[in-house]
């Protein structure tokens, strides 16, 4: 489950990470922020701002004008039904942190560079240098001094240090705690004012773990949260049903596609388990 922007960005509130001020709305009267401002659509897929799912406004008529143009609008096979309208803030610097589970290893990984932005990947090819990785343990967690390491081999010293240090460290607290596979604040921003702030929250919850979420599964459940152009066919509704019998899952993912195709999504085990079923059914 990815959740989106506004939704991610709660939980870094709960975990004291600063974000700018900001209010989901979906009119293009129900807001109450004096421009100059953001707006972003509330999908849940990269690249909004690429895709002009992102735009600045700098009068209180742009604002009103980009709210209209946002809402409802299909971007990379989504509508738009919420958009957040947060400050715009005058930045001085941005950084890059994440954490996400690295297969080979099978540990969670943590990343941080001292560039980020939307070309971070491109960046990671070109520059490898500028991106620092390291794999901790999910039992003992991001020890603070690691987390410090990692930063500080990228040259950055000082009050940032430390105060980067906390936010990758709370980062890795919430990667933990709620069962993410992708846990990633890109940009960090550094204001002219000297803080730190989260301008975008990337966080993915492993779908086998919410269960343990009671509120992040309601969520889950709510249809008219995400809309997308595709809706899932009879045949992948009934297939979700089997595999929510259990919280494990049973059938796993599955997607029909024209003809006679389809994908099924599982992992290890279940997929030769699938492939064995279909074969004896005359597949």
């Amino acid at each position: 489950m990815r959740l989106l922007e506004f939704e991610a960005k709660e939980i870094l509130k709960k975990y004291g990470i600063e974000l700018p001020g900001g209010q989901v709305v979906s009119a293009a009267d129900g807001f109450n922020f004096t421009a100059p401002v953001m707006l972003k659509a509330q999908v849940p897929i990269g690249g909004r701002g690429k895709a002009g799912g992102v735009i600045a406004a700098d009068s209180l008529k742009q604002c009103q004008d980009g709210i209209k143009n946002l809402l409802g609008k299909k971007i990379r096979g989504y509508h738009v039904p919420k958009l957040l309208v947060e400050e715009k803030l005058e930045i001085d610097r941005e950084f890059f942190m994440a954490i996400t589970y690295d297969t080979v290893a099978k540990a969670p990984i943590a990343i941080f560079s001292p560039q980020g932005g939307v070309d971070i990947e491109i960046l990671a090819a070109s520059d490898p240098g500028k991106v620092r990785y390291e794999t901790f343990s999910a039992r003992h967690r991001l020890p603070y001094y690691r987390a410090k390491e990692i930063i500080s081999e990228t040259g950055v010293t000082g009050k940032r240090l430390l105060a980067l240090t906390a936010i990758l460290s709370k980062l890795a607290d919430i990667f933990l705690d709620y069962d993410a596979t992708v846990a990633e604040i890109n940009p960090l921003a550094l204001t002219k004012e000297g803080k730190l702030v989260a301008l975008d929250c990337h966080l993915e919850i492993d779908d086998d773990a919410l269960f343990r979420h009671r509120q992040l599964s309601e969520i889950a459940k709510d249809a008219k949260r995400v809309q997308p152009e595709r809706t899932a066919s009879e045949f992948e509704r009934k297939a979700m049903e089997i595999d929510n019998l259990d919280h494990r899952g049973v059938a796993g993912r599955v997607i029909e596609f024209d003809g006679t195709m389809g994908l099924i999504i599982g992992g290890g085990g279940a997929s030769l388990t699938a492939f064995d079923a279909v074969k004896a059914h005359g597949g």
